[in-house]
């Protein structure tokens, strides 16, 4: 089965988005407590919850023993009473349901949060600790298939990229939460294909960014030209098709005279061409409108303006924000079907400790990996993207439970 991670401020808020997508009787799988390590007023923390629809499997007699050591284990060392929660009397059903946790959160009141809501440090470690404890006893007595899935949804893989990447897992799976590790990097690697070095490129080319709103689009072809003209001492200029957007075409132009370079405004396909005809520079990138990808007009339009390419080679990039999930992925993918995509970059890495959804045109092989940013700053903040600093991504942070 397909594990999705839902979120929320507090369990409760979790369960509710887990209810609402798969109903009262949803499977419930891993669930953790992510903070940004600060106390007092700065600082943050969220419940993530794991879960899948309902399904009626011979879970019950595997989880049995694995729900019984959690909840002694939870009333020994926290102080918690969880056999209304995790007890094996009450594994009736084939597995944990979002209303059954619900219903015994209820009445259940944790003394350390009875005063205070805030957690402090040394107690959040403490929670880290036995989650994986626990996590570790489940998964023993898990089939394979559920804990790769269940793997797959701590990295934010979900969807059709998950049942990709499980079906491609041979063999057992280690009980080595480590080892497991190590044989999920492996396979997932299989996965990536890798299109980068766009920039070192012979030949003259034009380089574009689409994707959503937001996602960094301007800033990370900004982030190219400026490797272009001063890393790689390759002549550039910059065209913008932006003029919708208020400040846009300022933005960009500011960029351009930054760097010393040519710029260029078109508002329309004749426009376009006579820009593209002016420049004689390597390599134009060009800065294209955040439009809605509804707007299937707007699309068309941008698709002549590429394709007057006057013999130069494009790469057309798709932009994705790393704390995108995979099923608004799939939905952006859609979207951008009628062009030519050549490649992926994946942004904002710093925002998010969750990055399988904007890996997922890569991880089902509809689009290679071409560059990896995790900041603002022009042109530091990008790298050419490899599988090694890939997978390095991929399990960097929110992974050490998966």
């Amino acid at each position: 089965m397909n594990y999705e991670s839902f979120r929320g401020k507090d369990m409760a808020a979790a369960l509710a988005q887990v209810r609402a997508a798969f109903g009262p009787n949803a499977i419930i799988g891993m669930t953790r407590v992510i903070t940004n390590g600060r106390a007092g007023g700065l600082g943050h923390r969220f419940v993530e919850v794991q879960a899948a629809p309902p399904s009626d499997d011979e879970f019950e007699e595997q989880a049995r023993p694995a729900f019984a050591s959690i909840a002694a284990l939870r009333e020994e060392q926290v102080g918690v009473k969880t056999s209304t929660l995790f007890a094996a009397k009450d594994m009736a059903k084939p597995k944990t349901t979002a209303a059954e946790i619900l219903k015994a959160m209820e009445g259940m009141k944790t003394p350390r949060h009875a005063a205070d809501d805030r957690m402090p440090i040394g107690s959040l470690d403490s929670e880290l600790r036995q989650l994986r404890v626990m996590i570790e006893n489940l998964s023993s007595a898990q089939k394979p298939r559920d804990r790769v899935n269940q793997m797959l949804a701590g990295l934010g893989i979900e969807g059709e990229s998950a049942r990709i990447i499980a079906d491609a897992v041979d063999g057992p799976i280690p009980a080595n939460p480590k080892s497991a590790r190590t044989l999920l990097k492996e396979v997932i690697g299989e996965h990536i294909t890798i299109h980068a070095g766009i920039l070192e490129k012979p030949g003259k080319r034009i380089i574009a960014c689409v994707g959503p709103t937001g996602a960094g689009k301007t800033t990370t072809l900004a982030k190219l030209a400026a490797r272009a003209a001063f890393d790689l001492g390759r002549s550039a200029a910059v065209v913008t098709l932006d003029s919708f957007r208020v400040g846009a075409v300022e933005q960009m132009r500011r960029f351009a005279e930054i760097m010393g370079l040519p710029f260029d405004v078109a508002h329309d396909l004749q426009g376009f061409r006579s820009a593209i005809k002016r420049q004689e520079a390597d390599i134009i990138f060009v800065d294209t409108p955040s439009r809605s990808t509804a707007d299937r007009r707007s699309l068309e339009r941008l698709a002549e303006c590429l394709s007057a390419s006057h013999g130069r080679e494009v790469d057309l990039l798709l932009v994705v924000p790393a704390t995108m999930r995979a099923r608004d992925a799939e939905r952006l993918l859609a979207s951008f079907d009628g062009l030519k995509l050549t490649g992926t970059v994946v942004t904002k890495l710093d925002e998010t400790d969750q990055i399988g959804g904007a890996l997922h045109p890569v991880l089902t092989g509809r689009l290679p990996l071409s560059y990896l940013s995790a900041g603002p700053r022009v042109p530091e903040d990008l790298e050419d993207a490899t599988t090694a600093t890939a997978i390095a991504a991929l399990f960097a942070t929110g992974a050490s439970l998966c």
